[in-house]
């Protein structure tokens, strides 16, 4: 309608000479907005001081014809129909957004937790969802569902009837339930202080919960590059070696000093018959290569001979003796000479004697003779015949016997398990993760990071490269390595344990220390 007639329509008194608003759509969700428009306009232009028949039509003008129309559906009565808050009441209510129920609770259900969206504006958006679903008292347990559901609800199955709504977070307790998205920073600021396992989680237990938050903190622990800089490699379980199928099949050989004098010991893994060979004149590998091979015309040659990577045992001319003899050099890990535990088992004998013995001889005779704790003597082990010393001997004792192999094998697996079990025990070895090809490493007495290559045949032994060395075959071993994975998988190394066989024991681990 024009303004000149609601102006008439609204009488002499009426002085207001501004912008009238525009005729109303009639579209139900534009209702609130020009109702706000016109009691503006009732305000300015004193309307509201007017009789409130003046009012009412006034608005039934401005809105437009369809607004009479409307108003006849009311049914009010004529007090009713005069009475300006009674035809905004009426109006309101038509008005009023039609809320399709199904709808509004398939958003509020489909609703999830949007990456990098603050938790707060996450929960603020399912409570205003939540209004229009006329959930009545379920409400605030339904809306705790559904903040917890986007963590997936079969973890939070169990848990149900512990969860609570308290202030718009969900609690466990009086622990705060942490959504996903937030966990990764949370779990940074329980070990922001770079404590352990247990300490981190005695915090979580008084503070935050979700499912699985336990494994969570110890992987974030293991895995923080801080603490595996410093940390101490736990034990892993020992490793012994096989015993060999037949006598001098495989031997170890090392070299060592004593009293400023150069040897070489060498003892066989079936028998532990030992050798000792010096004072060497010098350790070149020729000098090496004839030592050896004079003990070999007496024994024979044997299949394996394992040593650590020392300059002569590792030579040219020794490797040519060996495929000329037709059996292997296998080295130990560099720089972890105990993974060659029965040579250095030997030296350590080979000592013992040097210094006790005036006569270095009849002190490896005594050895020889000696049983062993599976009760045979390395020459009876080695030569199916006892040796003849200087304690008297019945005859009848020398005569050859060979040894009952699957009494000697069972006692031997018997030895070398109590030996495992009391090793583990004492050192509270347990098993950790391997290193695998492309894992990182912290090589801790070169303090820089190494790159696992690939693995090597033997038990727990890889090849790495660093930035100073790019091809370390030098293999990692053992107690060197602990196996937290930090970040994007960078571990520390530490090359420690004692072995009972030329190979390593104690597994990778996130730790190398060469030594």
């Amino acid at each position: 309608m024009p303004p000149k007639k609601i102006r008439e329509a609204a009488g002499p008194n009426f002085a207001y000479q501004g912008k009238i608003p525009e005729n109303f759509s009639f579209v139900d969700s534009e209702w609130e907005k020009w109702l706000r428009t016109f009691e503006r306009y009732r305000k300015v232009s004193r309307l509201f001081a007017e009789p409130e028949d003046i009012q009412v039509s006034t608005l039934i003008l401005t809105m437009g014809t369809k607004a009479e129309t409307i108003l006849e559906t009311f049914n009010l009565s004529i007090r009713e129909e005069e009475s300006y808050d009674s035809v905004i009441q009426s109006f309101n209510k038509y008005f009023a957004k039609k809320i399709n129920v199904i709808y509004e609770r398939a958003k509020f259900n489909r609703r999830y937790q949007f990456e990098n969206e603050p938790v707060s504006e996450f929960i603020t958006s399912l409570q205003e969802l939540s209004m229009s679903c006329k959930y009545g008292p379920l409400r605030e347990e339904l809306l705790r569902d559904r903040i917890v559901v986007e963590s997936s609800c079969s973890n939070y199955a169990r848990f149900k009837g512990e969860l609570t709504v308290h202030e718009g977070l969900v609690m466990r307790g009086k622990r705060i339930v942490v959504p996903r998205t937030l966990r990764p920073t949370v779990l940074g600021k329980l070990h922001d202080g770079h404590l352990g396992i247990t300490k981190c989680q005695g915090i979580a237990k008084e503070t935050v919960w979700w499912p699985g938050i336990n494994e969570d903190i110890r992987r974030k622990v293991t895995e923080c590059f801080t603490c595996v800089k410093t940390r101490n490699n736990p034990t892993s379980p020992m490793i012994s070696t096989d015993f060999p199928a037949l006598p001098w099949s495989m031997v170890g050989l090392d070299l060592f000093s004593f009293n400023q004098q150069n040897y070489l010991a060498l003892q066989d893994y079936y028998s532990r018959y030992l050798e000792i060979v010096g004072p060497l004149r010098s350790i070149t590998s020729s000098v090496i290569v004839k030592a050896v091979k004079k003990i070999f015309s007496r024994f024979g040659f044997p299949h394996t001979v394992r040593c650590d990577n020392g300059t002569q045992l590792c030579s040219e001319e020794m490797k040519r003796f060996a495929n000329e003899s037709g059996f292997e050099i296998v080295t130990s890990s560099p720089r972890y000479p105990r993974s060659n535990g029965l040579a250095e088992s030997a030296v350590d004998t080979a000592k013992r004697i040097l210094s006790k013995c005036e006569d270095v001889d009849m002190g490896l005779l005594s050895y020889r003779t000696a049983p062993l704790e599976n009760g045979y003597s390395p020459a009876e082990l080695l030569m199916g015949r006892k040796l003849r010393g200087l304690v008297p001997i019945k005859p009848e004792n020398l005569i050859p016997a060979i040894p009952d192999q699957d009494q000697l094998r069972e006692k031997e697996r018997q030895i070398r398990l109590g030996r495992k079990a009391e090793y583990d025990r004492r050192h509270g070895a347990r098993e950790l993760p391997e290193l695998q090809p492309g894992d990182q490493v912290w090589v801790q007495d070169m303090r820089e990071v190494g790159t696992i290559k690939r693995k090597l045949p033997e038990p727990h032994r890889r090849s790495l490269s660093t930035p100073t060395s790019t091809n370390a075959e030098d293999d990692l071993q053992p107690d060197i390595i602990s196996s937290a994975r930090v970040s994007s998988s960078l571990m520390e190394m530490r090359f420690n344990q004692p072995s009972t066989r030329g190979l390593p024991t104690e597994g990778l681990r996130n730790t190398i220390g060469a030594r």
